[in-house]
């Protein structure tokens, strides 16, 4: 799925699809395809004309996917948490620790 998404992307050749896969196993398609599209506006707008390894972050992925469920459940951590599949206390450490 993630060699779906990104057969139209143009890639460095640093980037590691394998791993990238293995970092996102409970992904949906949906959210590899965001990955993907994200990393591509983020190498745009660095000037870049090929997604690179650093822009395909885990980091950027996953704050993203916090700050969209925080969103979706107006706040409520506890529903964030839930929808995320993580525990309440992993969340708020993860909102610490982006700034979010």
């Amino acid at each position: 799925i993630l060699k779906l998404h990104c057969r139209k992307k143009p890639l460095s050749e640093d980037v590691d699809l394998s791993r990238l896969a293995a970092d996102t196993v409970r992904f949906s398609g949906a959210s590899l395809e965001s990955l993907v599209n994200d990393a591509a506006i983020r190498a745009a707008r660095r000037g870049g004309h090929v997604i690179e390894e650093a822009d395909l972050s885990i980091d950027s992925v996953e704050k993203s996917a916090i700050s969209k469920a925080l969103e979706r459940n107006n706040g409520n951590r506890k529903q964030a948490a839930k929808e995320l599949g993580i525990s309440e206390r992993t969340l708020y450490r993860k909102i610490k620790e982006y700034g979010l």
